[in-house]
């Protein structure tokens, strides 16, 4: 956080993004305890490639959630989409997931939460990835389409997480998604 209101770090902090997100993903992974289970690293890797395939359709046909490029702060790219995208992606719906799981039992009211808390992620993210060039928009306006994408996105995410039983529920991803949504949160007042 103090590098980004760094002058002299700033554009030191954007150039690690990419592998400070990855690190921190792997690290908040290994401490969940998660890897032990083979149906979550399936589930994990299979969510990965969902995605990273549905933002790679995104950027390309601007049909999923509306006409976007990323820009060159996010990394190494496949298809105009960077590769830590979809990683972040799962990241934030486990976190989601998890703090759902401590309000409700019922399947479509975790997943409905879940989904809630995703788009709200994204609501703050929004700003500070346009404004420091992760990506942006046509016409320089977020369409609803990008949120509404989102809701539908992280829903079926959690649905498959919660309906195929996969062991996961950690403090970590809970840690992981408050600490991001802080950071963005903050970062909007730069």
């Amino acid at each position: 956080m103090i590098g980004h209101f760094s002058v002299q770090l700033f554009d030191t902090m954007l150039i690690i993004t990419p592998v400070v997100l990855f690190l921190m993903g792997i690290l908040i992974v290994w401490i969940s305890g998660s890897l032990k289970s083979k149906k979550f690293i399936i589930w994990f890797v299979l969510m990965y490639l969902f995605t990273l395939m549905v933002e790679i359709i995104g950027v390309q046909s601007g049909r999923i959630f509306g006409e976007y490029i990323y820009g060159y702060i996010l990394g190494l790219k496949i298809y105009g989409v960077p590769v830590i995208i979809g990683f972040n992606w799962v990241l934030v719906i486990l976190g989601a997931v998890s703090i759902a799981l401590k309000f409700n039992d019922d399947i479509f009211m975790i997943c409905l939460l879940s989904s809630l808390m995703a788009v709200l992620f994204d609501t703050v993210l929004e700003p500070v990835a346009i404004k420091f060039g992760y990506w942006q928009w046509r016409g320089e306006e977020i369409p609803a389409q990008n949120y509404i994408a989102w809701l539908i996105i992280s829903f079926i995410i959690s649905y498959g997480l919660i309906r195929f039983k996969v062991d996961f529920n950690s403090k970590a991803f809970i840690h992981y998604y408050i600490g991001l949504l802080l950071f963005f949160f903050i970062l909007n007042f730069k």
